[in-house]
């Protein structure tokens, strides 16, 4: 479903079969995740990966921890001008953070689309979309 390339580690969530990552890029390994994972994101020095079962943090791409506030299905995650923003799947909630620890949750202005995973909100005066 989504590759990145992590502090020289390949990373990739593979939906249904969770997170694995190689060095080389030929040998795979499976990480400590099984939950279907979705996509992946960096934000400072941290990777998360939205999942079925919340959003996973991780400093290395191989070793990854489960978010105790956000702990629903996250299907979207993505991260810009400080912020990251976490959708859930099949809701108009979503999540959004300025340090990828810390989430505050809120609703989205409008849903639908491809999958009817994007959409846009508004939030102190500044317009995302997802």
């Amino acid at each position: 479903k989504h590759l990145v390339r992590y502090k020289g580690t390949f990373v990739a969530a593979c939906g249904e079969k969770g997170i694995w990552y190689s060095t080389d890029g030929t040998t795979w390994t499976k990480s400590n995740v099984s939950a279907t994972s979705n996509m992946l994101c960096q934000h400072g020095n941290e990777l998360l990966c939205a999942c079925s079962d919340g959003v996973r943090h991780s400093t290395d791409g191989m070793t990854w921890t489960l978010d105790t506030t956000v702990t629903s299905d996250i299907r979207i995650i993505k991260s810009a001008c400080g912020i990251v923003v976490a959708t859930e799947n099949g809701t108009t909630s979503y999540w959004w953070s300025s340090d990828g620890t810390t989430w505050t949750q809120d609703a989205l202005n409008s849903y639908g689309g491809f999958g009817g995973y994007y959409g846009h909100a508004r939030r102190k005066g500044r317009l995302w979309v997802l």
